[in-house]
């Protein structure tokens, strides 16, 4: 019985069951046929060669004399309480003051060459960033604390959907019990357990207001929030491994099973690996984030935004995983829209699913794979396996529609969502493969016209295909990119702060297509308006405001006047605008 109870806590009540079943059948045998507890020595002889009696075990069972009293413990905990107390104090009151030190210290590092030197060689010998003496201590008492949250037992408990119950939770005295009452625990037992294999939701099994949201004085939420802000600081200090495991860690307990929580925690795991340039991370907690999140766009733009520009991050943008992963919910996404009956709620992964992994390519998508197929053989340079499915999602799992509060659920959308279309056409883009990134992004137009960025996209990807020696038809994709460019210029000049951003990109085209007079001409218009914007003293100046592009004109012109040989107007431009 006790193993059936831990199999019951482990969230395993199958297992638990055909135990308490074998408990029950086992009894009962016993009770019809007595003799089986007559001495067992005697009906079965040794087959031992030498003479042997039964010998008494000369160790007794050990003393309860080390183990402390229940009220021994509470007065532990509560001098252990105390402690968190006087160290989370100390760690507010000095917080302030730390962050004044790091300011000082900044500011004398940028008031002298010396001082960035010595800060230099601090950190090649001690392998960390400067640290004065105010964030030594505050680093100290936090570790202190966080180690004591770590080291905790009730938070982190086998059962993960059990709320946090306290230190010391109220259980019910249990006494001596004959075998008429082990018979009924066991018959309570076993309809329990066929109740909650029914139902399949083991947090019902447990009381809700029996949640506690304070740990030692501190609540969950402070709690929280000095971990995050130690796992920033040893992040830092070059210390990232240390801080995702923290981080990770916390995912694991009790006490931030919310999902409010739960996303917090991810989104400051993403913001250590930025700042270290851990972007495999980076798409891990996203991917996470997003199925979690299921039909919310502004997850789709963290992604974005955390993979912005660089070698590296675009790795990561196109690896083989994420890709497939985008394809299954830009399809997901379409089902819900034309064939809502198709999808059923999956209560063990919290989101809609295809009643058939085969739905997703059947009826309203069967078009859209072929032609994604026949893409793909014309698009024999494409680097990248895109739009396979993993086996590891699909329609598998428990999928009810009854047991679960509709509230619990994501509203399914109503309108065809061109973000993740676009987002997989830029993906193909990426990777090179230009003739399914036209069809997708074509979508994505159908969707939202008036989106500016897709017009570029969609430019981008038909001068990209042009350029490439399986195109059969280079000038009719040289004139749709441009039709495209005219479209994304009417709709971006509405802003005149991104006339700059227009004319790169106009000159970025030219330059691609070997129009290098054309392309001279807008980056020259570029570096006109950077000018002006620094003369008229605004806000931010040419040089550093990076709505401008004029770092990035004068590099392209610079390239431009070094292949055509005009050296003297290449070295002005590095004088004017590449120089610190």
């Amino acid at each position: 019985m006790k193993l059936a109870e831990i199999y019951e806590i482990m969230n395993e009540p199958r297992k638990a069951l055909d135990l308490v079943y074998q408990v029950i059948d086992a009894r009962k045998r016993r009770n019809k046929d007595p003799s089986q507890d007559s001495n067992p020595t005697t009906s079965n002889p040794s087959t031992s060669l030498f003479a042997e009696k039964n010998v008494k075990s000369t160790s007794s069972r050990p003393t309860n004399q080390n183990r402390l009293t229940q009220a021994q413990l509470k007065e532990l905990e509560a001098e252990k309480e105390k402690d968190a107390l006087r160290s989370y104090n100390r760690v507010k009151e000095i917080w302030d003051g730390m962050i004044k030190e790091r300011e000082t210290r900044e500011k004398e590092l940028e008031t002298g060459i010396q001082a960035a030197k010595s800060l230099m060689e601090h950190q090649r010998a001690n392998g960390a960033a400067a640290e004065g003496p105010v964030e030594r201590e505050w680093m100290l008492e936090a570790e202190k604390l966080v180690d004591t949250f770590r080291e905790t037992r009730n938070l982190f408990t086998a059962a993960r959907h059990n709320p946090f119950r306290g230190m010391f939770p109220k259980r019910r005295m249990r006494k001596t019990k004959d075998i008429s009452d082990l018979e009924a625990d066991e018959d309570r037992m076993a309809s329990r357990l066929q109740l909650d294999i029914q139902i399949e939701r083991s947090s019902q099994k447990f009381s809700r207001t029996d949640r506690v949201d304070v740990f030692r004085g501190i609540s969950f939420k402070e709690w929280l929030h000095m971990i995050l802000q130690y796992c920033f600081i040893l992040t830092k200090r070059n210390q990232y491994e240390l801080a995702d495991e923290v981080l990770r860690h916390m995912l694991l307990s009790n006490a931030y099973m919310t999902s409010e929580f739960q996303v917090s925690l991810r989104l400051a795991i993403i913001s250590c690996a930025i700042e270290t340039r851990h972007y495999p991370v980076v798409v891990e907690q996203c991917r996470k984030l997003i199925s979690s999140n299921q039909f919310n766009n502004e997850l789709y733009r963290l992604l974005l935004a955390s993979l912005s520009s660089g070698l590296r991050p675009t790795d990561s943008f196109i690896t083989s995983t994420l890709q497939k992963f985008f394809f299954r919910e830009m399809k997901l996404s379409d089902v819900a829209v034309k064939d809502p009956e198709l999808l059923k709620w999956n209560v063990a992964l919290k989101r809609w699913a295809p009643i058939n992994p085969s739905t997703l390519s059947s009826g309203g998508r069967k078009n859209w794979d072929k032609d994604r197929d026949k893409d793909k053989d014309n698009d024999k340079d494409g680097a990248d396996d895109l739009g396979e499915e993993d086996s590891d999602v699909g329609g598998g799992g428990t999928a009810e529609n009854d047991t679960v509060s509709s509230n619990d659920r994501p509203i399914l959308p109503t309108k065809d969502n061109p973000l993740t279309v676009a987002i997989y056409g830029q993906m193909c883009i990426a990777a090179k493969s230009y003739q399914s990134a036209i069809f997708y992004l074509l979508h994505a137009y159908d969707y939202c016209p008036e989106d500016p960025m897709i017009s570029l996209s969609l430019a981008i990807a038909s001068i990209g295909r042009a350029m490439q020696r399986q195109s059969d038809n280079r000038h009719y994709l040289i004139a749709q990119g441009m039709a495209f460019l005219s479209k994304y210029r009417t709709l971006r000049s509405v802003d005149p702060a991104r006339l700059s951003e227009v004319e790169y990109n106009f000159g970025r085209i030219f330059q691609q297509l070997g129009l290098h007079s054309h392309a001279v001409n807008h980056y020259e218009r570029v570096l006109q308006l950077s000018g002006n914007q620094e003369k008229e003293n605004q806000t931010q100046t040419a040089i550093g405001d990076r709505k401008s592009f004029a770092k990035e004109a004068a590099y392209n012109l610079s390239l431009i006047y070094v292949l055509t040989g005009a050296i003297p107007l290449a070295e002005s431009l590095y004088r004017r605008w590449l120089s610190l």
